[in-house]
């Protein structure tokens, strides 16, 4: 019984042994079902995942694609999003400001959704790469300006910063803020539109899991971060992050707008991009 739950049918399809995979199939729906058509069905979802696969690791547009659809998924999360929202209320008593930190949590969060509803505005009017280099060096700006914040503080006690203690607040809520219409849900629009239509499935899934894996890891070990290198040195760490994803999206993510996927692709297969346009 625990073997026939573990190895699930689709399982025992790609590997061929149709048998076994009947047997599965009766045992999670029962003796009575009818399990020939969907059989068949998995049978052609393995044929295509399969070929999906082998296109993505041997066709120059799907790698190409690939590699800017992680780069880009991958610096979303290295930017610290996770860590600083997940930690907000924390980041916020490590200020000691005179604000309650679970006023300013309120504050960062009404930001963030307000921001989120200009997404697709501001897409539509700059486009997803102005948006991202627009997204990438303002948090690293933030991001630099919270770890000078952090450093003056530790160095210097909070009576120095006084007159500097809304700068954490705003920071945080910029931070948030251009994320919520860049880095935040800029990625994810741009990889329905750069991978080819048969592998865009399983390259968008693979691309998501990796992502959120390091996202995982990043609010698993921001507490950690700061116990070991002090708040200043990891906000500043994620700057540097940050403006290496300026960099990356300036010489490696192309403009999409105003571009159908057939000149998308073939701009990624590395054909001129006016021979594209004009074909």
């Amino acid at each position: 019984m625990l073997e026939l739950f573990l190895q699930t049918p689709v399982y025992y399809m790609h590997k061929g042994m149709e048998n076994e995979a009947k047997t599965s199939l009766f045992w999670l729906q029962g003796p009575d079902c009818d399990v020939e058509e969907e059989l068949l069905q998995i049978g052609r979802n393995s044929d295509d995942n399969d070929g999906a696969t082998k296109d993505a690791q041997s066709s120059r547009t799907a790698k190409v694609a690939f590699f800017i659809a992680f780069g880009l998924m991958s610096f979303q999360q290295l930017c610290g999003i996770n860590a600083v929202i997940f930690y907000t209320t924390d980041i916020f008593h490590f200020v000691g400001s005179s604000i309650e930190p679970s006023i300013c949590t309120i504050i960062v969060g009404a930001i963030q959704v307000i921001a989120s509803l200009c997404t697709s505005l501001l897409v539509g009017v700059l486009g997803c790469r102005i948006l991202l280099l627009i997204s990438s060096f303002v948090m690293f700006i933030c991001m630099y300006l919270l770890g000078l914040f952090f450093y003056l503080q530790g160095k210097y006690g909070m009576s120095y910063i006084i007159d500097i203690e809304w700068l954490p607040l705003v920071s945080i809520c910029l931070y948030v803020a251009v994320f919520s219409f860049g880095f935040g849900p800029v990625p994810c629009i741009m990889m329905s539109v750069l991978f080819p239509r048969h592998i865009k499935g399983f390259a968008s899934s693979v691309t998501c899991f990796l992502s959120t894996v390091l996202g995982f890891v990043i609010a698993k070990f921001f507490s950690d971060l700061i116990e070991n290198v002090g708040v200043a040195s990891t906000f500043w760490l994620f700057s540097v992050l940050t403006a290496i994803g300026s960099v990356f999206v300036f010489f490696v993510v192309p403009e999409t707008r105003g571009k159908s996927l057939e000149v998308l692709q073939r701009e990624l297969a590395g054909e001129d991009s006016r021979d594209a346009l004009r074909s």
